[in-house]
């Protein structure tokens, strides 16, 4: 099946001179150049674990290949018709006439129930359909009905044609999404590379929603709920106004492992321990790595080498853990006074 589509979002480069970046229109226009004009053409196959064609999975309730991408469309579904069908994946291949870096996605749960999601997804790239190379495998979990799950992965290079290949489970006969947000993730970084070159600001193309703030990061958007959403794949930043270290000044905390009955609020506010007295662990580069950057993070670079855990005395978050060795002085908590005072713990969405 194939669909095309193109996608235009220029912008305006008319605008007054912005002196705070020393750029002149005539700048403007070079960086902005045609905005972020493209074509893509999207084919679709279904495929066994083994990377062979099949056709005894179908779209069916209407749905359709360009339905992924219709925001007026709920359920996006695919049926094998019975469970231990070998026809067990989705893929979707996108051209796009110019290239871009790919490191997010977007994909929105349906409204089917969760047996009917994909147990695994597959991301790989390629500039001329015969070499590929996998940017992305993992497991896709969605914890809510209808909600958005942002994927993110290491990939730093260009490229015109991505793949992805939706697994299905081996329990059910569908695979179910609402959207799958390619469009949405090429306009939005390109437009943050846009504003980027403008401004010389760097500009994420997603955000982060705040979990808890204290002293002066203290703030009523916080989200104290989302505390329970984090697991596999989740990344935790802290803000430290007031830590006296560089590098501790901003920190990243990618979760690696399953959560298990870990209360990740506890863990990072008071009482920073490496297992508790359920399922789970916290070692670091084993169930999370941590780094001094969301772009280090991004790109799974100079991860932090030394962690402490288990203070008796309500030690929080990150304890003396540092790059290299321990570095003291820098942790938080809500119960031993000795915290530091000024910091913000964000959750990426």
């Amino acid at each position: 099946m194939h669909y095309s589509a193109a996608i235009v979002a220029l912008f305006a480069a008319s605008m007054a001179p912005i002196t705070s970046a020393g750029l002149t229109p005539e700048d403007i226009k070079e960086v902005v150049a045609d905005g972020c004009v493209n074509n893509i053409k999207f084919s679709s196959s279904f495929k066994t674990n083994t990377g062979e064609a099949c056709s005894t999975c179908t779209f069916f309730d209407g749905s359709l290949l360009s339905s992924f991408f219709d925001p007026k469309v709920e359920n996006v579904c695919v049926d094998c018709g019975v469970a231990d069908n070998s026809c067990t994946n989705l893929e979707i291949v996108a051209e796009f006439e110019n290239s871009w870096l790919m490191n997010f996605i977007m994909l929105t749960s349906s409204a089917m129930p969760s047996d009917n999601d994909p147990f695994k997804i597959i991301i790989k790239a390629s500039d001329d359909k015969n070499t590929w190379h996998t940017i992305n495998e993992s497991d896709l979990v969605f914890a809510e009905r209808k909600k958005d799950n942002l994927v993110l992965f290491n990939n730093n290079l260009k490229y015109n044609i991505y793949s992805i290949s939706f697994q299905r489970k081996n329990t059910s006969t569908k695979i179910c999404l609402e959207q799958y947000g390619l469009v949405e993730s090429y306009t939005k970084a390109c437009a943050a590379n846009l504003f980027g070159g403008i401004t010389g600001v760097d500009l994420l193309p997603y955000k982060w929603t705040m979990l808890y703030g204290h002293g002066s990061l203290t703030s009523n958007d916080a989200k104290p709920e989302l505390w329970l959403a984090i697991d596999e794949g989740s990344y935790i930043r802290r803000i430290c106004d007031s830590c006296p270290t560089t590098s501790h000044k901003e920190i990243i905390y990618k979760r690696l492992t399953p959560k298990g009955d870990f209360d990740f609020e506890d863990l990072f506010l008071s009482n920073w321990f490496s297992k508790n007295s359920g399922a789970g662990t916290n070692i670091i580069n084993k169930d999370f790595k941590l780094y001094s950057s969301v772009e280090d993070a991004l790109k799974d670079q100079n991860a932090w080498e030394y962690c402490n855990y288990d203070h008796p005395k309500h030690v929080g978050f990150p304890d003396g853990c540092g790059p290299e060795k321990n570095v003291s002085g820098n942790w938080n908590s809500l119960i031993n006074g000795n915290s530091v005072k000024d910091y913000a713990f964000y959750l990426l969405n």
